[in-house]
């Protein structure tokens, strides 16, 4: 799939989605005041861009499930474009990859995100995690025989080509 094509199946997917009321739950302390100021300048697709990916992509962990089907979106449509830094794709990588079940909370906070997506969203999630496979193959190549690196290809065969 060529990336104009997956940018916009990924709109397409998510072209319903409205900003929820709360972003985050519990108490992360500065993050807030970060959230919040990311809340407002970013609510519309055009105010979203490769910069702002790589400095908020630490935050998909700390989301509500509604806010992070809200981002996820403008996180993969960022990380598509080849001028974003591979921390992106990487932190993306790595928000999509499930924990092990033997992490509870960690894997209840994974299945309560990927719960609220439609079937048209995982399948938009699953041609993301195919086309950065294949266009970062030689980035991750390097992990090939270590089982504990999330790679995208590990997210497709544990989790997404089966959701």
């Amino acid at each position: 799939m060529q990336a104009e094509d997956l940018v916009a199946r990924i709109r397409d997917a998510f072209a319903d989605v409205w900003c929820p009321l709360h972003l985050t739950s519990g108490p992360i302390g500065s993050l807030i005041d970060e959230v919040s100021h990311f809340e407002h300048d970013v609510r519309n697709w055009p105010g979203f861009d490769v910069d702002r990916a790589y400095r908020y992509s630490d935050l998909l962990g700390v989301f509500t499930p509604e806010a992070y089907r809200f981002y996820l979106p403008k996180f993969l449509v960022a990380a598509v474009d080849p001028a974003c830094n591979l921390q992106v794709t990487e932190v993306l990588v790595w928000r999509l990859f499930p924990p092990p079940v033997s992490s509870l909370q960690e894997r209840a906070h994974f299945d309560a995100r990927t719960a609220l997506l439609t079937a048209a969203q995982v399948d938009a999630v699953r041609e993301f995690l195919r086309f950065v496979a294949e266009r970062d193959a030689e980035e991750y190549a390097i992990f090939d025989g270590d089982e504990e690196v999330e790679t995208p290809q590990r997210a497709l065969d544990r989790y997404w080509s089966r959701a």
